[in-house]
């Protein structure tokens, strides 16, 4: 991993003119468990990489789609990757530039490691380049997941210069027989396995999610291999050569390009009735006899999406089986990476309920998460939160019975009980140094209760319409906070600042009791008075769910805006019971006080 303990440390050589404000972060797709950090630069760029790797811009002012090109050969018995890239830098910011940084994540993680062997200019002359320096405590120390170039001359405000950059990759992952070129838009230190650009400002190193794109590449691979790509193969050519054979891909408005290269893999395709390929890739052993349960699922997920939103993000999805040790998976752009534990489950039922959840979840990143993407400056709750509550809209709509949102609410809930700061508004490098699992916390769970809070304030037809006017008017791009409460308030026509205030501004809790019942017979009727309290500092509209010493039930509603309420009621029977919340919609840190029996006064 990337050592922080470099980040607040001045270097030998960047200065202002060193493509200032730039700034990544991206996420281990090996292991799926490291999530993303960006601050928004406030300088703006135009740069086109026509290789692989990042468009980066200023604040609200993110570029058009960029074409990347890449040229490579694999060597599998090695697991390594040569390679070379070219990229088009402008200078649209007002200071002068004389250096580029290149990140070579993986030189600090795992086994992989990625070393740039020549960086050129258009007129190949030889650039000075080396490993980045810097000096901490009277030492010059080495951080080899840094690599600095030195201009020729000084680049000015709208000037270009191009840079040739030749670069090899070892130790590729392989796991199970498949090595993995896995590019993950959420973790720059840990998953890209070519050189991508970063920047130093202010003395920290400026991590950002990536745009979207238009990706070529030509690979060269044996022939006897097998290739699986989350894009689409436009050509393969034979050569004559060294037995190995040329296959171009092409993928367009994509925010990553993975692959995976095996001489065990099959596949099988199929289409929904929209169009869209799927690509499923197999081993042929016992999980293969999966394969119809897994591509009949993947099919129903993504028409039963494309009925919300009119649409899939891309033209192909392709699912590629991961570790046989791990259930679960994760997910790239356009590529879905199912973990092969499936003897682990003890029916098939249960096996399939799982298997669509997970799909559910992970087709619905494709759309939050890829296809819309969030900076990572904070914890990523509303992609986060959009990719779960549409797997579990998906699940509730079939019937399948798993549990996996409210369990991941229930983290949420646990976490405030035992008095750990949930608040969202917290930048991921100031928590991701706390001894706290945020990301199961804060970025799932605590957005998963957000949206579900969303749904039952707005309804879920209105939730479901601002999610679908979000994908059309961040196509391609970033959604924020204030982005995503404006789209929402239109949609609804109800303000929602206060809402969004407690929830992610905030580390506020939600405690309501009900305290007290009082109730006297007048006339034929009886009359109650309950006691209702807020404890918490939250405030939401709850339910009451008020029962009759005869079995029946009727339901009340109060705002929660204040401390303490009396409301009072007349009914025609004598109430038994009081329960608050009675459907458990609201995050209720102790439930001890929801419930009071009327007998007991």
């Amino acid at each position: 991993m990337y050592n922080s303990q470099t980040e607040k440390i001045l270097p030998l050589k960047p200065n202002k003119g060193s493509l200032k404000g730039i700034n990544f972060k991206y996420e281990s797709g090996l292991q799926g468990i490291l999530k993303t950090n960006k601050k928004v630069s406030k300088i703006s760029f135009y740069i086109l990489f026509s290789c692989f790797f990042t468009l980066l811009t200023s604040e609200n002012s993110y570029s058009a789609m960029n074409n990347y090109k890449i040229d490579a050969k694999l060597n599998s018995k090695q697991r390594s990757l040569s390679g070379t890239e070219e990229i088009i830098i402008y200078n649209n910011s007002k200071e002068n530039l004389d250096t580029i940084f290149l990140s070579l994540g993986l030189n600090n993680s795992y086994d992989t490691k990625i070393s740039i062997t020549e960086v050129t200019n258009s007129d190949n002359t030889i650039l000075p380049s080396n490993i980045y320096r810097y000096r901490y405590l009277g030492k010059e120390i080495e951080d080899r997941a840094i690599y600095q170039v030195s201009l020729p001359s000084i680049l000015a405000p709208n000037e270009s210069i191009t840079l040739k950059i030749k670069f090899d990759v070892s130790n590729l992952a392989k796991i199970n027989g498949i090595i993995f070129f896995d590019d993950n838009i959420n973790n720059i230190f840990t998953s890209n396995w070519y050189p991508r650009v970063i920047n130093f400002e202010d003395g920290v190193w400026k991590k950002k999610d990536i745009d979207s794109n238009n990706y070529d590449l030509n690979l060269i691979i044996n022939e006897d291999e097998f290739p699986i790509a989350s894009a689409i193969e436009l050509n393969t050519e034979n050569l004559k050569t060294g037995g190995n054979k040329k296959i171009t891909y092409k993928i367009d408005k994509s925010r990553s390009f993975s692959l995976a290269v095996s001489n065990y893999i099959s596949s099988e395709t199929d289409q929904t009735k929209d169009g869209n390929i799927i690509k499923l890739y197999y081993k042929n052993n016992k999980a293969s006899k999966f394969n119809k349960s897994i591509l009949a699922s993947a099919k129903e997920i993504m028409e039963f999406y494309y009925k919300i939103f009119g649409f899939y993000p891309y033209k192909q999805l392709a699912i590629l089986p991961g570790n046989n040790a791990l259930k679960g998976g994760y997910a790239n752009t356009n590529m879905v990476i199912l973990h092969q534990n499936y003897e682990k489950f003890e029916n098939f039922k249960e096996f399939e309920y799982d298997l669509k959840w997970n799909l559910a979840y992970y087709i619905a990143q494709q759309y939050f998460g890829h296809y819309v993407g969030e900076s990572g400056e904070y914890p990523k709750w509303i992609t986060s939160g959009a990719s779960l509550y549409l797997a579990n809209y998906y699940v509730r709509e079939k019937n399948i019975k798993v549990d996996y949102f409210n369990k991941v609410i229930k983290n949420y809930v646990d976490a405030a009980r035992s008095g750990f700061n949930t608040q969202i508004f917290q930048t991921t490098d100031e928590i991701k140094n706390t001894d706290f699992d945020w990301e199961n916390i804060i970025e799932k769970g605590k957005s998963a209760q957000i949206f579900k809070l969303l749904e039952y304030r707005l309804g879920r037809k209105t939730l479901l319409d601002s999610l679908k006017e979000i994908t059309i008017k961040y196509a391609n791009s970033f959604v924020n906070y204030n982005k995503f409460e404006s789209v929402l308030e239109t949609q609804s026509n109800k303000k929602l600042d206060s809402f969004f205030a407690q929830w992610v501004k905030e580390n506020k809790r939600l405690d309501y009791a009900v305290t007290k019942i009082v109730q006297n017979k007048i006339g034929n009727k009886y009359q109650v008075k309950i006691t209702v309290k807020k404890l918490g500092k939250i405030s939401m509209p709850v339910s009451l769910a008020i029962t009759f010493k005869n079995g029946n039930k009727v339901f009340q509603l109060w705002e929660g805006d204040r401390s303490e309420a009396e409301l009072t009621y007349e009914y025609n029977d004598k109430v038994k019971s009081v329960q608050l919340d009675p459907a458990e919609t609201l995050p209720d840190i102790d439930l001890s006080n929801n419930k009071l029996d009327a007998f007991d006064i």
